[in-house]
């Protein structure tokens, strides 16, 4: 039965994948390059962190409202197709403040951060953008 290679003995495993669900299930660094240029060599948490969309969902009575209440607050929306509204640049405690004292009442408030495969895809679209001459 073969043995399996642990990080805490002070081992390194390169792996090469376009696989990024399996990747973000095994690999604990990252290290990204598109087109000849390294764009990432970073921890998992701290790529995901950096580079990805972190947006909360909000379901909410009466949307335009809330939505007018969270652009004065300097927040980005985005329409959902499902209906939903897509929230960032605020926390959900501050959405929730925000249609507290609006009297709008909330059916989800939830917060969303894109997977890896999305964050490296973002990220590749932009490196591929400023490569170009």
């Amino acid at each position: 039965m073969p043995r399996r290679v642990a990080a805490a003995e002070d081992r390194t495993v390169l792996v090469s994948s376009h696989l990024m669900t399996e990747m973000s299930k095994v690999a604990d660094h990252l290290v990204v390059i598109h087109r000849g240029r390294l764009l990432a060599d970073t921890g998992m948490p701290d790529f995901i962190r950096r580079h990805g969309r972190t947006y909360v969902r909000v379901w909410a009575s009466n949307p335009q409202l809330l939505g007018q209440e969270m652009e004065r607050n300097r927040a980005s929306l985005v329409s959902a197709p499902d209906g939903s509204l897509e929230v960032g640049g605020l926390p959900a405690a501050e959405i929730s403040r925000l249609a507290t004292a609006n009297g709008v009442l909330l059916d989800e408030l939830s917060t969303h951060t894109e997977s890896l495969e999305d964050t490296f895809l973002e990220l590749i679209g932009k490196g591929a953008r400023n490569t170009r001459v």
